[in-house]
């Protein structure tokens, strides 16, 4: 029985529809919340940052027009004013990724962003094409509603859209082999940087969310997010432990995230990557606009001598320890992996996570160590399913649980355990002359960005100096 007032519950569902234009549900008015917030605190950064750059002014006509599409974007109730602000906000955020225009390597990361940007543009207005065709209207409202009623398969034309929404989000997520421009944009202004990766880079997981009835009816649209995400995760993650720049670092995290918030919708929880994509945006516009501090707080961390190296058992010793606290906190807040299996499964991974901060403690031998990083664990692993219960339950009416086959839930699972086999044996094999191989073919990202460099420069060389 649900707990939300029927108030809520009917704008939940079909929204407050201003001129068949504007939709403001739940969804919309966190975003814009979100929005406001990081705008209002990279504006005031920009100010000092840029105080006396002459094109300072120029700087904040692009970020205010930028903003105004993201806030057009989350609120559209249209699909063409949404494809509009879609596009908008990519050509915009081009200007601004172009704001030193005599720096080669700025210009060719804008450039690559640019085509890749225009290639998600055509699969975002040909799925709404389709969609628009089919249902007789670009209302939003009405064609997720129309969608929710349909019984059976879906017509040929709405899976073909849905599976084009999915290739345009995986686009302007930056997804491997597609993230070179993200990792490359760094000579840019650091209010820009902030922009993209905690606002701009987020739309594509918004889309997502938004068509979460169209989605989690397609199969292979679910299984299409759920392989670039898990991919992107897990090889951008390592790559990212391996940069030393703090920013490069921030890259890969970002591009890691956004595959981990795909994933998340393509398991079917979508309430969790809406918390995802809030949580990211906050922590993205403080670690790039704190750059400087956090490049204190890395060298304190490599600076830190660990008084025992870890071996196999402690490893698996803290991977056991994780997956039973979390199974435990789990069971306290009801969630099992029969009835919500996509929540268990990301739970999982969270013990997998926090297994490799345990195996480290464990290597210090203390009690003290390894207790405080347990509490820490049940801490994290409570917080995590308070945070999903709360947003459940808000968003309930609006965004749908899916039910992800077990076949998609064990291959995330594998994929992650696989990682932390992988991890553990470089932190115990770092000399060995494979590992060190490995460590290079990371540090250059896999050499997956290069066609895509060279095909950047076929088609628009840059300029001669």
């Amino acid at each position: 029985m649900s707990i939300i007032p029927y108030s809520r519950r009917s704008m939940e569902m079909d929204g407050t529809n201003l001129w068949g234009l504007i939709r403001l549900d739940s969804l919309s008015v966190t975003m814009l919340g979100l929005i406001g917030l990081i705008a209002l605190i990279i504006f005031r950064y920009s100010r000092n940052y840029l105080a006396g750059d002459p094109g300072q002014g120029r700087f904040t006509r692009w970020f205010l027009g930028t903003v105004s599409c993201v806030v057009v974007l989350v609120s559209a109730n249209h699909l063409m004013l949404l494809a509009g602000a879609w596009i908008g906000t990519s050509l915009c955020l081009h200007r601004l990724l172009t704001f030193y225009p005599e720096r080669p390597a700025a210009m060719l990361a804008a450039h690559k962003k640019f085509l890749i940007s225009r290639t998600g543009d055509l699969f975002l207005v040909s799925g709404f094409a389709l969609l628009g065709m089919q249902f007789g209207t670009f209302d939003l409202g009405i064609i997720l509603s129309q969608i929710t009623g349909m019984t059976g398969n879906l017509p040929g034309s709405v899976q073909t859209a849905s599976i084009l929404l999915v290739l345009a989000a995986v686009l302007k997520c930056a997804q491997l082999p597609f993230h070179g421009w993200l990792i490359q944009v760094m000579e840019a202004p650091t209010p820009v940087s902030a922009l993209l990766h905690a606002g701009v880079i987020n739309i594509g997981g918004f889309l997502m969310i938004r068509f979460s009835p169209l989605i989690m009816e397609v199969e292979l649209a679910q299984w299409l997010l759920i392989l670039f995400g898990t991919t992107s995760a897990v090889i951008a993650g390592m790559i990212m432990m391996t940069r030393i720049s703090i920013k490069v670092m921030l890259a890969w995290s970002t591009c890691a995230q956004m595959g981990f918030m795909l994933m998340e919708c393509g398991l079917g929880a979508y309430s969790l990557a809406l918390l995802h994509l809030v949580a990211h945006s906050l922590y993205k516009a403080w670690s790039f606009l704190g750059a400087g501090r956090t490049v204190t707080e890395t060298l304190q961390k490599l600076s830190v001598d660990p008084r025992k190296e870890s071996r196999p058992v402690h490893w698996v010793g803290a991977l056991a320890l994780a997956l039973v606290l979390v199974t435990l906190v789990a069971w306290l807040f009801g969630v099992s992996p029969a009835h919500e299996p996509a929540i268990w499964a990301i739970g999982t991974i969270l013990a997998v996570a926090t297994a490799t901060v345990l195996a480290e403690g464990l290597a210090l031998r203390e009690f003290r160590s390894w207790a405080l990083l347990a509490g820490i664990s049940i801490g994290m692993s409570g917080l995590y399913f308070t945070w999903h219960h709360l947003f459940a339950q808000w968003y309930a009416p609006l965004i749908p649980l899916g039910k992800p086959s077990p076949v998609a839930v064990g291959f995330v699972l594998v994929a992650f355990l696989l990682t932390y086999g992988l991890l553990m044996w470089i932190r115990l094999n770092p000399r060995t002359p494979a590992v060190q191989r490995l460590h290079a073919l990371l540090y250059h990202g896999l050499y997956l960005d290069e066609i895509f460099t060279f095909l950047t420069l076929r088609i628009w060389p840059q300029a001669r100096s």
